[in-house]
C-alpha cells in the first residue's frame, strides 16, 4: 500500500480549521484564517493570502471498512462551530487505489468519492480548502 503524505494545508475558507488525523493526533493543527488581503499591482485583482500550516508529511490513513473509518480518517473542521468539511482517506475500488473525500463520512470506494484534484496515492500532496469550504489536493513540489 503506497503511502500519501500531506505537507501543507492551505485554508481560503473565512474561518480557521482544525485539521485533525485519527490515526496519528502528533500531526493535529489549527490551519490560520486567511490574512488581510496586500494591495494588489495597479490593474490587478486583489487576491487573498491564504491561511498555511505545515502538516509534517501526514500519512493519509489507509481505510476499506466502515468499522475502521473513526480510527483511520482525517477530518477538517470549521472553527469555532466543528462543523465537519471534510473527511479524507486512502481506499482502493476495483480499479486502483485513490485519495478519498466525502463531507459525510465512509462510503465505498467509487468515483463520486475521490477527492478533487491530485489523487493519486503514493506521492506528497498539499490539501487546499476553498472559500466555500470544498477541499482540493495538489502535488507537493
Amino acid at each position: 500500500m503506497p503511502v500519501t503524505g500531506i505537507q501543507f494545508v492551505r485554508n481560503f475558507s473565512p474561518n480557521e480549521l482544525l485539521f485533525q488525523n485519527a490515526e496519528n493526533n502528533a500531526h493535529n493543527r489549527y490551519v490560520p484564517a486567511p490574512g488581510p488581503t496586500p494591495l494588489p499591482p495597479p490593474g490587478s485583482s486583489p487576491s487573498p493570502s491564504p491561511g498555511v500550516a505545515e502538516v509534517g508529511d501526514c500519512w493519509v490513513p489507509w481505510c476499506s471498512s466502515i468499522e475502521d473509518f473513526p480510527r483511520r480518517m482525517i477530518t477538517i473542521l470549521s472553527m469555532p462551530s466543528q462543523k465537519v468539511l471534510g473527511y479524507i482517506w486512502q481506499d482502493h475500488d476495483s480499479n486502483e487505489d485513490r485519495v478519498r473525500y466525502s463531507r459525510t463520512g465512509w462510503s465505498e470506494p467509487s468515483g463520486s468519492n475521490i477527492i478533487h484534484g491530485e489523487s493519486s496515492v503514493g506521492i506528497k500532496i498539499n490539501l487546499t480548502v476553498e472559500v466555500d469550504g470544498s477541499i482540493r489536493a495538489e502535488r507537493y513540489s
